[in-house]
């Protein structure tokens, strides 16, 4: 799994650890046909966020299908919840800093 922050870019593999501050753009990229990863947040608030858009995992059953959200209800919902869309989702091919896409924004926006 590739996580990005800002405009660092980090290769992690089972145990590592990457801090997204808030404030700091921050997205990751599944690079197998496999992965878990073990995400806290603090303060609590935005769990309610993936509550919301996620389909609930129950014991003992198979996971569901991950929904393809409309693009704009989906940026609606990350507004309810303080965050903020900054640009596309990295590529394996991708070079572009989150930073880079972040300040584009802010350049763009009235």
């Amino acid at each position: 799994m590739t996580i990005f922050v800002g405009d660092e870019q980090y290769e992690c593999r089972a145990g590592d650890f990457v801090l997204g501050p808030r404030g700091v753009p921050h997205t990751f990229l599944v690079r197998s046909d496999i992965a878990e990863m073990l995400v806290s947040f603090s303060p609590a608030g935005i769990d309610r966020f993936f509550a919301e858009v996620a389909p609930a995992v129950v014991a003992g059953e198979a996971p569901p299908a991950p929904p393809m959200p409309d693009q704009d209800e989906f940026i609606r919902l990350m507004a309810k919840y303080e965050c903020e869309f900054v640009g596309p989702p990295p590529t394996l091919d991708s070079s572009i800093s989150l930073l880079d896409i972040d300040q584009a924004s802010e350049r763009t926006q009235p």
